[in-house]
């Protein structure tokens, strides 16, 4: 009779075990009931901070399309974010002011649960919980993460899956069971679902992976191939989510963009087969610029000294716990080289994984760094949250003007403006994509504006585009040779290489655009919104006549018309340029101060002296540098006024702000200087 053994008694929770798949023998942590408070700690002070500096409504970039997108359950732009849409449908539900300012904090929400799992993960690492704590929170108050989650975008979710796979892919290489890989593939479908850069994760999730130990301490090989077949498919069940766009293309929706009914166009469309000419190509910036691009903007995000840390805690992790060092290191190469080969204007979003890894080095480094009090538990607290506080609080107090859009109306604003001075019946051609989808919000979400017929430029050359203003405007002519032009413009395209895509793309639009003014111009006044207009006399071979802010296509004006010259725009201590950051905002209030100056120029044509000097003056109130107000102050005060003493210190401030205009030496001479 064999003797009997004691029942091994399970490890209690929060106890450590041995790790395997070739780590140096260190224990590996096991997260505990503490851990998960001061993980939704760091996630409720993130969610507080980011929700007082949330924007209330619509805002700039793709936010703005996206506000329309989740109420509307439409089909966004490439590659379509079946996720991020449905997930702003019901935050767009809940019972807030109005449902842009619900989408905008699905980004509040998702930037809150990513620093939340940055600490969990660097607790799995084995980073004490003061560092890793002050590691989140200083990801919190970086501005990339910041300015992402303060309005709708699909980055900061994106952080949020990114960092969820990768806890998932850590907990199992730690303790390796079906569940633990059943739900890293299922998170991993999910973030593909949200962002396709989700690619530049999986180097890092399949090291993990392979070099984790057996699973269930060791099974027969067919049980383990079964188990990893099994895990295939909970992903492929999580990235089926893609299939929402081909059957809301199916119901007929207003925005079906890429028109993903069929097979091509879903795979096109999901793909962003339309964007790889940016990849991998030469661009007008090279590879070392990008990278010096990059090194800029990490340089705002963290100090020199979190950065020496980050670099102090890579060599740290590396001799700790190689393995995992170099799953984290597999993180960031991969992002960042494929970042640094796509050629977008706006992709500060895109380096986001990147920032998380340098967070985890800065936690580690910061803890390494105040290992020299080694045995001096209270000094070693001290040191390290002194420097996480003051440098954190120096960080998030620099980053606030930058990124805080509590008061920021100027997109809904601004549109506002727009649409109050066109009459009723007018079709308005954009070349901004913010101002469209702004547009859109106001007629189809608000209900408001909705006799104006407002369309995109940029988009005319997309055969679903052109669907959608027949569908949304019948009373809009659009002539049949514009789908011929639409088809032209494909074939051109599929038989394009790199860059001439995008000027073959421009050409046709050019066209579109023109034959769509031409068969409405007889039935409606048309007028343009571009944002290189400035003093142009004609468009497209027709004449153009200056309206504020827009132009006018030059056609009889009916009886009763009034041009829309008043200057009455919103408050001025709102849109005063030089007391704005966010650039979008800027941008509003420099074009009041435009419209102000032309106004002012008309109103001296036709005589009306006072009108034009308040004019001139509000054109200040919003740009006190706006240099060629101050010359035409001048001409005002010079030619009609005759207020010399005015005139003076009208062209004494334009000579101080423009001394090499063309108009200085004119100036100077009437000054007898």
């Amino acid at each position: 009779m064999g003797v009997k053994s004691k029942k091994q008694r399970r490890p209690d929770r929060g106890t450590s075990r041995t790790t395997g798949g070739g780590s140096s023998g260190l224990e590996a942590p096991r997260l505990t009931r503490l851990d998960c408070g001061l993980a939704a700690g760091v996630g409720l002070l993130t969610i507080l901070l980011y929700g007082w500096t949330c924007c209330p409504t619509i805002y700039w970039g793709d936010s703005s399309e996206f506000a329309v997108i989740g109420p509307t359950l439409d089909i966004a732009h490439p590659t379509g974010y079946p996720l991020f849409t449905l997930l702003a449908k019901l935050f767009s539900m809940l019972p807030v002011q109005e449902p842009a300012l619900g989408v905008n904090l699905l980004s509040v929400t998702a930037g809150a649960l990513a620093c939340a799992l940055v600490f969990l993960l660097c607790r799995l690492l084995g980073v004490p919980p003061l560092a890793a704590a002050g590691g989140a929170l200083l990801l919190a108050v970086s501005e990339e993460l910041w300015e992402q989650s303060s309005a709708a975008e699909v980055y900061s979710l994106h952080l949020a899956l990114t960092a969820a796979v990768f806890l998932a892919a850590l907990r199992f290489h730690h303790e390796p069971n079906r569940r633990g890989l059943f739900v890293t593939a299922a998170l991993l479908g999910l973030s593909f679902t949200n962002h396709l850069t989700t690619l530049w994760t999986v180097p890092a999730v399949f090291w993990l992976l392979m070099t984790a130990p057996p699973i269930d301490g060791g099974q027969a090989w067919w049980k383990d191939l079964i188990c990893w077949l099994r895990s295939a498919q909970v992903f492929l069940a999580s990235v089926s989510l893609y299939l929402y766009l081909p059957i809301r293309s199916w119901m007929g929706v207003l925005f079906d963009h890429g028109q993903p009914g069929s097979l091509g166009n879903l795979l096109y469309h999901v793909t962003g087969r339309q964007f790889q000419y940016r990849m991998f190509v030469a661009a007008d910036k090279g590879f070392l610029q990008e990278m010096e691009e990059f090194g800029r903007l990490v340089f705002e995000q963290f100090s020199p000294a979190f950065l020496a840390l980050a670099a102090v805690g890579c060599m740290a992790l590396w001799l700790r716990r190689r393995p995992l060092a170099v799953a984290v290191g597999l993180l960031a190469v991969a992002n960042l080289l494929f970042d640094l080969n796509y050629h977008i204007p706006d992709k500060q979003g895109y380096y986001l994984p990147v920032y998380l890894v340098l967070v985890i080095w800065i936690s580690e480094g910061a803890w390494v760094a105040a290992g020299m009090f080694r045995g001096k538990q209270r000094e070693l607290t001290v040191i390290v949250t002194a420097l996480f506080l003051g440098l954190g609080i120096h960080s998030g107090a620099s980053n606030w003007p930058e990124v805080d859009k509590s008061d920021n109306r100027s997109l809904p604003e601004f549109t506002e403006e727009i649409s109050r001075r066109l009459p009723e019946g007018g079709l308005l051609l954009v070349d901004d994509q913010f101002l469209i989808w702004s547009f859109n919000y106001m007629q189809l979400i608000e209900g408001r504006h909705t006799d104006r017929i407002v369309v995109n430029d940029y988009l005319l050359c997309l055969p679903w585009y052109i669907a959608h203003l027949k569908r949304r405007y019948p009373q809009l002519r659009v002539p049949a040779g514009i789908d011929d032009l639409v088809a032209a413009r494909g074939e051109e395209v599929a038989r394009a290489r790199g860059w001439e895509i995008g000027d073959i793309s421009q050409r046709y639009t050019q066209q579109i655009a023109a034959e769509l003014i031409r068969a409405n111009k007889p039935f409606r006044r048309c007028f343009l919104n571009f944002h290189d207009f400035e003093e142009r006399k004609e468009w497209q071979g027709m004449k153009v006549v200056n309206q504020g802010l827009f132009f006018e296509i030059a056609s009889p004006t009916p009886d009763g018309y009034d041009p829309p010259w008043d200057v009455d725009f919103p408050d001025p201590a709102r849109y005063r340029k030089g007391e704005i950051h966010d650039r979008h905002h800027k941008h509003v209030a420099g074009t009041f101060s435009t419209a102000c100056n032309r106004a002012g120029i008309a109103f001296i044509q036709a005589g009306r002296l006072k009108e034009a000097e308040a004019a001139f003056r509000r054109a200040l109130e919003h740009d006190v540098d706006y240099a060629q107000v101050y010359l035409n102050l001048g001409v005002l005060y010079h030619s009609h006024l005759k207020d010399t003493a005015q005139r003076d210190q009208a062209w004494s401030r334009f000579l101080e702000l423009a001394p090499d205009d063309p108009q200085a030496g004119s100036v100077r001479q009437a000054l007898g200087r």
